[in-house]
């Protein structure tokens, strides 16, 4: 333990808190532009599942907690909390994201134009090679073998901007597995394993409130065109 840092107990968990300005704005904005949709849907008459909205806040406080509190202060020092910060960044966070159906909330709110832009991004070749079942099993499980058992890990503890770049790839696999996973958005290919259908179709549910995105465009929500 770095010599400048007092040990960590009970008391530094509650306390020990970093100002990352980068981590800060990150989440003001995921959480302002989630806000922001919800809020436009509602005005315009339409109606966007509360469940979704405290998912996604669930996220964002994952995110704050990761980058914020004494996992941030002591990843550096403890490889624990370097191991809990990988967990959350590729698992938690994304399953809350994705559960609130921001592609979903996107293809409501955004302008046409943006609307088809996205849409054909969703639909090239890049993306649904991307979103084949086995690639995004292999974007699950590979992360964490590439940036223990590599020089990677090293760098990381060197380098802030390298920190800060392997975090928001583990964000993003974990986002791309999840969302793929659950079929709640939108997505370029509709698959399901078996193993986990039914858990999967539960989950798409509750966070819905009336059922999967799939659903809601069928009640006239629109394509991701």
């Amino acid at each position: 333990m770095a010599p400048d840092l007092i040990p960590l107990d009970a008391s530094r968990m509650l306390t020990a808190w970093t100002p990352q300005p980068a981590v800060i704005l990150g989440c003001l904005l995921l959480a302002g532009l989630y806000l922001g949709g919800a809020a436009r849907v509602r005005r315009a008459g339409g109606h966007w599942p509360v469940a979704r909205t405290v998912s996604h806040l669930g996220g964002v406080v994952a995110l704050g907690v990761v980058g914020l509190s004494f996992l941030a202060v002591y990843d550096d020092t403890l490889f624990w909390t370097r191991a809990v910060q990988g967990v959350v960044l590729l698992l938690v966070a994304p399953l809350l994201l994705a559960a609130a159906a921001p592609l979903t909330l996107a293809q409501r709110t955004l302008p046409t134009a943006v609307r088809a832009r996205l849409g054909r991004i969703r639909r090239s070749r890049a993306t649904r090679a991307l979103t084949l079942p086995p690639v995004v099993t292999l974007l699950l499980i590979a992360p964490p073998f590439v940036l223990y058992l590599t020089g990677l890990y090293d760098l990381v503890l060197r380098s802030t901007v390298v920190s800060g770049v392997v975090s928001l790839a583990l964000l993003g696999a974990g986002f791309v597995y999840v969302a793929s996973r659950l079929q709640i958005d939108p997505m370029p290919r509709r698959w399901l394993a078996v193993c986990g259908r039914e858990r999967s179709r539960l989950l798409a549910f509750w966070v819905s409130g009336r059922g999967t995105g799939s659903e809601s465009q069928a009640r006239g929500a629109g394509p991701l065109a």
